[in-house]
C-alpha cells in the first residue's frame, strides 16, 4: 500500500462540489471530487449508484483513489 494511501482514508473530507444524478442504463450515477481541509484531492472521488426503479434501496456509495501512472478510471 503507498504511503499516502493511509492518511487519505483516515481525514475527514468533503464533497467539492454538489453531486448531479445522471441516467446510465437501468441506473443512476454520479462521480464528485472530494476535499480535506478545504482542497480538492487530484485522484480522489465519492462515486454514487442506484437502480433506477428501487433508488431508495438499491443505492451504493464508494471513495476511489487514482495512484500516479494509473491511466485511466476503471468503471
Amino acid at each position: 500500500m503507498p504511503a499516502a494511501l493511509p492518511p487519505l482514508i483516515a481525514a475527514a473530507k468533503a464533497l467539492a462540489s454538489t453531486p448531479k444524478w445522471v441516467e446510465v442504463g437501468d441506473q443512476f450515477n454520479f462521480t464528485v471530487p472530494l476535499d480535506i481541509d478545504g482542497t480538492t484531492q487530484i485522484g480522489l472521488r465519492l462515486r454514487g449508484k442506484c437502480s433506477r426503479d428501487y433508488p431508495d434501496q438499491n443505492l451504493t456509495f464508494q471513495v476511489e483513489y487514482q495512484f500516479k501512472g494509473i491511466a485511466n478510471w476503471s468503471r
